[in-house]
């Protein structure tokens, strides 16, 4: 029990809920999935969408707020791909 509230303190007051207030932010955003870990231990809200696209494949971009942040999250999300038109529907053969 003392490891998840040590985790959660880290995660959610100590973390995400520390860098959204210190910098004034309404949404943290990462490239991919590789930060998704974090606002999954706090029980936090998170929404990918498409990035674009690389050599490798397509890209996505994660926006991640803090407790029960899903109304600015998606309305971040369908902000950003309403301006970037990253997505490309699938092709099937």
């Amino acid at each position: 029990m003392r490891a998840r509230a040590l985790d959660l303190e880290q995660t959610q007051a100590g973390g995400i809920d520390r860098v959204l207030r210190e910098l004034r932010l309404d949404a943290l955003v990462s490239e991919g999935s590789s930060f998704s870990h974090i606002p999954a231990k706090a029980g936090y809200p998170s929404v990918t969408v498409p990035g674009g696209w690389s050599e490798s494949g397509p890209v996505a971009v994660t926006f991640t707020g803090t407790a029960y942040s899903e109304g600015v999250l998606l309305k971040l999300a369908f902000a950003y791909e309403q301006a970037t038109k990253h997505r490309r529907p699938p092709v099937f053969d």
